[in-house]
């Protein structure tokens, strides 16, 4: 059973997936730094730490980690292992860890950013690499949840600190597992389909990357809506990587084999957007549809609401990389962490998407990220 089937399952209670009804949500808790931590983010102060305690936008697992091993004085230096760069999700995941080095100041000596290209070999011998060279803690976004058990037991046996970034890692190969509820976010657009369908009709799924944890538990959650109902049929599945033009090809070439379908479930923003841009070119009417709160993609939604297009867009928080260094950078300090912090499955629809979407960023911005404006735009330059 898959990390996010069993939160899914066991928290189900706490926790089971939120609409964003603001803006602002999430940005305040994104905002916070380390003595936000102390004092707010797990301690008692005001309405955040209420929202904590009620389980609104996150839940921990088993217990706290025992983080007074790892403490010692700064400047730190810090080293994070990405499964890949190549996205903008990504890309834009990396930023909020650079920004917020930036902001810890002389806190940081050295920070590293290291993409594994989506080779979890190349991941594993970059952890070791940079080991043997001196780290005092790492974040890491497993490539596998069980490959990378071994060397992030090695790092951790040298005394270094492990956060656990936007993946799972599975048994005690970690200090602090940080990640949102893909099981959750499947399930949240596969309900979300079924119900515009009636419980029936010929869909399509665009699915991620081959073998990566998030499309795992994105699909398995999917799945487990799915086959409650037998009248769902899917006719065609491929891996849009992510990526606009991929989800654009695969998409194309499933309505060539598949003229006649009622909607598509879809792992990603980017990809929904390419769908989107198929149905366009190929004359055909618009489809309810999955998806994620991707700026470009919420253009078109709302560019062709009135000419069919129905959607929801649930979020993969992009402010995720920098909480996880200022939790790093907490741990460095002696200070506790939950063990496990899983943030719920977040969605909007229509009668809320204008309280999200940025008519003047680029099409490529996540409307979860808290990165300044001008950041976003040097960041989307050209594009």
């Amino acid at each position: 059973m898959s990390k996010n089937r069993e939160n899914s399952k066991t928290n189900h209670d706490i926790v089971d997936g939120i609409a964003l009804h603001r803006r602002d949500l999430l940005k305040p808790f994104a905002a916070m730094g380390v003595a936000g931590l102390a004092g707010g983010l797990f301690g008692s102060t005001g309405a955040m730490a209420e929202g904590v305690r009620s389980g609104e936008w996150w839940r921990s697992g088993d217990g706290w980690a025992d983080t007074a091993r790892y403490k010692k004085k700064g400047p730190y230096r810090i080293a994070v292992f990405a499964g890949f760069l190549e996205g903008t999700w990504m890309s834009t995941y990396a930023k909020h860890i650079e920004v917020e080095a930036k902001r810890q100041g002389d806190m940081i000596a050295d920070l590293t950013i290291v993409s594994a290209s989506n080779k979890i070999a190349k991941q594993i011998e970059d952890i070791k690499d940079i080991l043997s060279r001196g780290v005092d803690g790492i974040i890491v976004d497993a490539l596998s949840p069980t490959a990378l058990v071994p060397v992030c037991r090695e790092v951790l046996k040298a005394g270094v600190p492990v956060v656990a970034s936007k993946n799972f890692l599975e048994g005690d190969s970690y200090t602090q597992m940080m990640n949102d509820d893909g099981f959750g976010f499947g399930e949240i657009g596969a309900s979300w389909l079924v119900e515009q369908l009636n419980g029936k009709g010929k869909i399509i799924m665009l699915r991620g990357l081959p073998g990566y944890g998030v499309d795992i538990e994105r699909y398995e959650g999917a799945m487990s809506v799915f086959k409650e109902h037998p009248g769902i049929e899917i006719v065609a599945q491929e891996y849009g990587n992510w990526s606009v033009e991929k989800g654009k090809e695969v998409s194309k070439a499933m309505l060539v084999s598949n003229p006649k379908i009622d909607g598509a479930w879809s792992a990603g923003g980017q990809m929904s957007r390419g769908l989107v841009q198929s149905l366009i070119e190929a004359g055909h009417d618009m489809i309810p549809m999955s998806s994620e709160d991707e700026n470009g993609f919420c253009k078109l939604w709302k560019q062709y609401k009135d000419q069919g297009l129905e959607a929801i867009a649930t979020a993969k928080p992009v402010w995720q990389g920098g909480m996880a260094l200022q939790s790093l950078l907490w741990i460095l300090q002696g200070g506790s962490v939950p063990k496990e912090m899983i943030f719920p499955a977040a969605s909007f629809t229509y009668d809320q998407l204008d309280n999200y979407l940025e008519p003047d960023l680029p099409d490529d911005v996540w409307l979860t990220n808290t990165l300044p404006a001008d950041v976003l735009k040097e960041m989307f330059a050209g594009r």
